[in-house]
């Protein structure tokens, strides 16, 4: 984990289209394929989350990116 986060951290502009992914498929496919009601929503929404916190795939200030 480590690894992701510090390549992610090398490169903010993957890191916002990975978590954009990552966040789309969690609130969008998930309830599609296995709940299909506003509890998987929520859950698709906590497991996306959970997958961006682990891997390091954080929202940044723009200044930051625009800096580097």
């Amino acid at each position: 984990m480590k690894k992701s986060r510090a390549f992610f951290e090398q490169h903010p502009k993957l890191c916002y289209l990975a978590d954009l992914i990552v966040m789309a498929l969690g609130v969008f496919v998930f309830p599609l394929v296995f709940m299909d009601n506003f509890k998987g929503v929520i859950l698709g929404f906590l497991i996306a989350l959970l997958i961006t916190r682990i891997f390091g795939m954080h929202w940044r200030p723009l200044r930051s990116i625009k800096e580097s």
